[in-house]
């Protein structure tokens, strides 16, 4: 691939290749690029330029990622916002990044509460954009001098190219994760060499487009010259799995809860969804069982199945699994990439040894400048992930669950990962969720969430899981509650949330 700048994204490919296709709309690298250069004429000549600060929460995932791809190549700071975020979190976002910009579209509801109540304050000047319904808000109070002030005070050099990916974190408040261009593409780089892509490969992307893995993906497709399919990120499992043969797609990436929900529907995966013409499936990088990668290994023999391990903060990805049979190690997520070292730490911060449970750290060189407004890295330090795990005898990262996964009730631990895999094993579970609660005089106790398979009997099924757990598990660990839902409520990530 030589040496690709990160302003090199004019996609020089034959011209006549499919490079998006959204519905039955296919836009050839020919008429991307065409897009994209009257994108950037027309954004400059409504006053964006170079450095600025630019949100776009747009729905229309084409339009999403012409926009994107204008502003890259104009060098301006984007900054990706959630198309299902609150309008709390909105207003906090644009108002931490220092937007100058912020494009959206006329008919969204959160985005126009926003804009009426910035109007009426006198803090916002709107402006029809020519395309597609798009409003270009110019934030009043966020002045072209002043709107780098962070980034220069830190000693931050402006010309390198930046973007911003807003996460709540564990906190609840709103963090911008301040990205170099250079470092997403260099780590984009890796994926392409350790996934093999090509001009011959395509993926259909369903998760949001201000994910982290989903703007990887896109970039890296685009980059060899592949197909990007966009369609609907709310459609069932199943529903993904038709969209996979229907465009023959070779490659799809999602979050663990896609892979638990498709091997627990087993019975309703016949023939019809099996496609052989699928090089491989990915994890987005959060845990996902052993179990669960081996059931979808026998359900897609033909495709690897690539367990990553990934934060937004490394620009994304740490580690890789290449998975293509049985035998090819389910429970870890390999070996760390060039430019990326793992350790674990105990509590008290000093590095564990193998086979020892504790917070995993990274020093990586495609890091996270750092939290905008908050902090600037020192990339010679690990930084810690909040999420468990330890290096097994062969140096394997295995990932045992976020830090809050590691549940104590009464002084003891539980790894409720661990707990949940167990359940979810059972044949009549199509999924299990294990919480602690709190009874104001009963104290601590757990509860288990569980969706059951069609046709099975409630009754009957709790009841065999009260006497599993207590076959299986110490005393304390046994829940108090089993309740039977539906479904699991998602977020936009498309993961997993017990209220």
């Amino acid at each position: 691939m030589g040496c690709l700048n990160y302003t090199d994204l004019l996609f020089n490919h034959s011209s006549n290749d499919a490079a998006i296709q959204q519905d039955s709309q296919v836009l050839s690298y020919e008429e991307l690029n065409v897009r994209i250069f009257n994108m950037v004429q027309y954004l400059r000549s409504v006053g964006i330029h170079k450095n600025d600060h630019v949100a776009i929460k747009i729905n229309d995932r084409l339009q999403y990622i012409v926009i994107f791809l204008a502003l890259w190549k104009m060098d301006a700071t984007i900054i990706p916002i959630d198309s299902q975020v609150n309008a709390q979190n909105l207003s906090d976002m644009l108002h931490d990044a220092d937007c100058i910009f912020f494009i959206t579209e006329s008919h969204d509801r959160i985005s126009k509460k926003y804009i009426e109540t910035c109007l009426k304050s006198e803090e916002a000047r709107v402006v029809e954009l020519n395309h597609a319904e798009l409003l270009l808000v110019t934030l009043a109070d966020s002045k072209p001098d002043n709107h780098c002030s962070w980034i220069e005070h830190m000693g931050l050099p402006k010309d390198q190219g930046y973007m911003m990916l807003y996460t709540s974190g564990t906190s609840g408040k709103v963090k911008g994760v301040l990205l170099r261009k250079a470092s997403l593409i260099n780590n984009i780089k890796k994926v392409i060499a350790y996934t093999e892509l090509t001009k011959e490969d395509s993926i259909l992307l369903t998760l949001p487009l201000s994910y982290s893995l989903a703007i990887s993906q896109m970039l890296a497709h685009l980059i060899v010259g592949g197909k990007v399919v966009l369609t609907d990120q709310a459609k069932s499992s199943l529903e993904i799995l038709q969209q996979i043969k229907l465009h023959q797609v070779t490659n799809y990436a999602s979050t663990p809860y896609f892979y638990e929900n498709i091997t627990k529907t087993i019975q309703y995966v016949n023939e019809d969804f099996l496609h052989n013409h699928v090089r491989f499936f990915m994890n987005a990088g959060g845990y996902v069982s052993k179990y669960t990668i081996e059931e979808y290994m026998k359900l897609f023999p033909q495709a690897a199945f690539y367990n990553n391990y990934g934060q937004t903060e490394a620009s994304s990805r740490l580690c890789y699994n290449k998975i293509t049979g049985p035998d090819c190690g389910a429970d870890h997520v390999g070996i760390p990439l060039q430019g990326v070292d793992i350790c674990i730490f105990d509590d008290n911060g000093n590095p564990l040894e193998k086979n020892s449970i504790g917070e995993i750290g990274f020093i990586s060189e495609d890091m996270m400048v750092g939290y905008y407004k908050q902090s600037v890295l020192n990339r010679e330090e690990y930084f810690l992930t909040g999420d468990l795990g330890y290096i097994n005898p062969e140096d394997k990262l295995v990932i045992v669950g976020r830090k809050d996964s590691m549940i104590k009730i009464n002084g003891r631990k539980v790894y409720k990962n661990d707990i949940e895999d167990q359940l979810q094993a059972l044949s009549f579970v199509q999924a299990a969720k294990f919480k602690k609660e709190v009874h104001p005089s009963l104290g601590e106790y757990f509860v288990v969430y569980v969706i059951l398979k069609a046709g099975v009997e409630e009754e009957k099924a709790i009841s065999d899981i009260y006497t599993f757990c207590k076959k299986r598990f110490n005393k304390y660990i046994i829940p108090k509650k089993i309740i039977h839902c539906n479904e699991f409520a998602l977020t936009s990530n498309h993961k997993v949330k017990i209220q």
